[in-house]
């Protein structure tokens, strides 16, 4: 409360534009920091969710010399398309500056979600997931460290 105004601790980040429109950007605790700042997952997914081909994306932080690598994982709508779909999501990337620093793009063919909510990906376990990938080593972001 600020003695005007309650709000409530759900977690959730957002702002007030200049318009006093409210702007969704995720969970808090999903964030990914990175070196170059902090990316939050709604307004990097629906940049990434606006290819024709992708069913759904989900930003997620790979541990990595202190920070967060930032990682794209998308699910293709048709099998096959993978290399396609991640070339032209890297594209998409370049293209924003808000996105311009992700450089790692993984296919994963079934998103886990939460149970009582389809849409609700779990970004936890996505992230446990790409850990085992040892993505770092695999993109020579180990070179860099």
């Amino acid at each position: 409360s600020d003695g005007h105004t309650f709000w409530h601790r759900m977690g959730d980040v957002g702002y007030f534009d200049r318009e006093e429109r409210f702007w969704y950007c995720g969970r808090k605790s999903q964030r990914v920091q990175t070196k170059a700042g902090t990316l939050f997952t709604i307004p990097v997914e629906s940049i990434f969710n606006t290819l024709p081909q992708v069913k759904r994306t989900a930003l997620i932080g790979v541990p990595h010399a202190g920070a967060d690598l930032p990682v794209v994982v998308f699910d293709c709508k048709t099998k096959n398309t993978d290399k396609r779909v991640e070339a032209d999501l890297r594209k998409i990337s370049r293209s924003h500056s808000m996105t311009r620093s992700i450089e790692i793009f993984v296919s994963h063919s079934k998103m886990p979600v939460d149970i009582r909510h389809n849409s609700k990906i779990l970004r936890e376990v996505l992230t446990a997931w790409a850990r085992k990938l040892d993505l770092p080593r695999r993109y020579g972001f180990d070179q860099l460290a």
